[in-house]
């Protein structure tokens, strides 16, 4: 169990394939011909994805048995592009359509709230949630939370393990996804990122406040944080044990999100309508 994660990305990713070809371009900008950093690439329902880099470039080996397969590259605030992974191989640059969102509704905080918190406070167990970081670009991990009211989501935080090759520094950006139907859909959070060092870290966790606070309204969401670079020589590990949840996670871009029966250490502070 301590390599969990390590052995499903293994399994996942490997098998059935035989010989892959790698698809390299750059995700530009349609009107400014500027890159897009860190643009999510993937095929569609695969476990193969990454993201683009700070200058738009993405390197990304894809089995010739998928060339029938969708390739699809996204980016919030530009319209996706999709094209069969065959067409996809034959591009050296991506052009995404800036499209227009409307701006959220302004409500401003009332003076009473209830302060709540979700997921696990505790960053103990006897087994391990594991994220391989030869891939790690594009990677979500997440926790489920429902909220009977509207709120205001403050800060995100999380527990890992502390030891020599930890993870010491990591660009993440903070997902939130909507429950609509059976399906988690549309981030509702325009592209908001933030940097993780291990020096910030108080009483084993890492917490990030919000530069403003996210209002959510009743409903049932997923919050994720999304690794943004690989990280080859460092570990990223998190406490766990039975009894104590459930994580979402989401291998690739572009990839279903899987519901695991072990929590993460990741939670929220929320300040809720009285």
């Amino acid at each position: 169990m301590k390599q969990f994660f390590i052995v499903v990305a293994v399994v996942v990713a490997a098998t059935h394939f035989s010989y892959a070809q790698k698809i390299e371009a750059t995700v530009i900008d349609a009107q400014s011909r500027e890159p897009i950093a860190y643009a999510s690439v993937g095929v569609v329902e695969r476990t193969l994805g990454t993201l683009a880099d700070t200058v738009g470039h993405f390197s990304l080996d894809v089995p010739m048995e998928l060339d029938g397969d969708s390739l699809r590259i996204s980016c919030v605030g530009y319209g996706e592009l999709t094209m069969s992974v065959a067409d996809a191989r034959k591009c050296k640059e991506f052009a995404l359509e800036a499209v227009e969102y409307p701006l959220p509704e302004v409500v401003v905080m009332p003076i009473k709230t209830t302060a709540k918190h979700y997921g696990r406070k505790s960053a103990k167990g006897s087994m391990f949630l594991v994220v391989e970081g030869d891939s790690g670009a594009g990677k979500e991990m997440g926790m489920q939370f429902k909220t009977k009211k509207r709120a205001w989501i403050k800060n995100v935080s999380f527990a890992i393990v502390e030891n020599d090759s930890m993870l010491t520094r990591m660009p993440f950006r903070l997902n939130l996804y909507k429950k609509q139907g059976n399906e988690y859909t549309n981030n509702l959070v325009s592209s908001l990122q933030f940097l993780y060092t291990k020096e910030v870290i108080v009483e084993g966790r890492f917490t990030f406040n919000l530069p403003t606070p996210i209002v959510i309204e009743k409903g049932e969401y997923i919050i994720a944080v999304e690794f943004l670079e690989n990280f080859p020589n460092h570990n990223f590990q998190m406490r766990t044990g039975i009894m104590t949840g459930h994580t979402f996670y989401r291998y690739a871009p572009q990839s279903s999100w899987k519901k695991i029966p072990l929590g993460s250490t990741l939670a929220i502070e929320v300040a809720e309508e009285e």
